[in-house]
């Protein structure tokens, strides 16, 4: 189900593989996975295997060592468990992505969803407008070069000079969803001079959505932001917890959500590994702090085309990105997180150029200017996982 599921994402699997390190010893992959990017072929190795107890650091530790020894992009390890607090720790800020039983269950039910031909895409038909290009080719190509000529110079004295030239530059259109929908939004209002009570009301609001990761975004003048990117990696029961509890709780605050001690514990563990939660202990007692807020006003939230005007007319000789998940899909993320009636999905692309550098000693580095600003996209840059078309 794991090959058919990544399959069905467009990625090419190679099940049971067995491949030769650059340390010379020999290794058994699960599941070898391999995706066309713009200018080059990511590979993921998937370790997947049914545990009775806990994923413990030394997993996590033996997947690093192999994605780094067959010279693979990143791991992701699957349990039918969960993690301990070392697991999370070892794999956060690492090229490692984590899959316990919550997360497996909910993609695995998105797949068989699929493969009963129950698509909730059937319900949309996207627009297409694109966010127009503010800097020509030439200018982002200017600015690399500007960019290799700094770098060849190095700090005081030459110290720490790189020497590289650029390759290529190619203009992307990058997908975004955006989501209409009418959503209960909670304000709290005066009854009195010293009263007041909290009030749910139903709001209209647009979100934007990356629709390569599905990860909620804002946009700004200064471009796209990802505030959030850390609400995709969370299970159902997580996210409930991170919606319902205050900036600082204690334990019994989850168990009054309705959960065991047992499984309030692994879901406190589950979020502190995750770095979203801070634990406090003063005296014989432990309380929460989080390290997060979820953004439960979406109404703040400013979307893509609320701040740059999209049309519909494509640029010449740009390469565009398809989504990776479905409109459906971004529509029921706005209903886990809101509630709420959802009206329409559109497809908002939005421009970078990404530049190709290659090394002295033969490396390639890729860079994603926004091609608004000018600016670098530093998170753009670390998903990597792009599949392209020809507009």
């Amino acid at each position: 189900m794991l090959k058919s599921l990544f399959e069905s994402k467009g990625y090419r699997v190679t099940h049971n593989l067995k491949a030769r390190g650059r340390s010379g010893t020999e290794h058994q992959i699960d599941l070898f996975l391999e995706y066309e990017e713009p200018l080059r072929t990511s590979r993921t190795v998937v370790e997947a295997k049914a545990y009775d107890k806990p994923v413990d650091k030394d997993r996590v530790m033996k997947l690093i060592q192999i994605v780094e020894d067959v010279g693979a992009d990143s791991g992701i390890l699957v349990t039918t468990s969960r993690f301990t607090p070392g697991a999370l720790s070892i794999a956060r800020g690492r090229n490692i992505d984590i899959w316990d039983r919550e997360r497996l269950t909910s993609l695995m039910g998105e797949l068989k969803l699929s493969a009963l031909g129950d698509q909730p895409v059937a319900e949309f038909a996207p627009s297409i407008s694109v966010v127009q290009p503010v800097l020509s080719i030439e200018d982002a190509q200017n600015q690399g070069q500007a960019q290799v000529e700094m770098l060849a110079k190095g700090g005081f004295l030459g110290a720490g000079k790189v020497i590289e030239t650029l390759e290529k530059a190619e203009l992307l259109l990058y997908p975004f969803f955006e989501v209409t929908a009418k959503v209960r939004v909670r304000h709290v209002e005066k009854t009195g001079l010293l009263s007041k009570r909290e009030v749910a009301t139903e709001a209209p609001v647009t979100v934007s959505f990356d629709a390569i990761s599905g990860e909620l975004v804002v946009a700004s003048d200064e471009g796209v932001g990802f505030p959030f990117s850390h609400l995709p990696m969370l299970s159902a029961e997580e996210l409930r917890v991170l919606k319902s509890v205050p900036s600082s709780f204690a334990l019994n605050v989850i168990v009054g959500l309705g959960y065991s001690a047992y499984k309030a514990r692994g879901i406190v563990s589950g979020l502190s590994g995750k770095g979203l939660l801070q634990t406090v202990v003063s005296g014989r007692y432990t309380h929460y702090k989080l390290t997060v807020k979820f953004p439960s006003d979406p109404t703040t939230l400013p979307s893509i085309s609320s701040c740059h005007k999209p049309q519909d007319e494509l640029p010449s000789e740009a390469t565009r990105v398809p989504p990776r998940i479905d409109a459906g899909t971004a529509a029921k993320t706005v209903e886990d997180y809101w509630g709420g009636n959802v009206a329409s999905v559109s497809t908002v692309y939005y421009p970078f150029y990404l530049l190709q550098y290659r090394t002295s000693d033969g490396g390639i580095r890729y860079e994603y200017l926004d091609a608004l600003t000018g600016k670098a996209n530093q998170i753009l840059a670390k998903k990597r996982v792009l599949k392209t078309s020809k507009v």
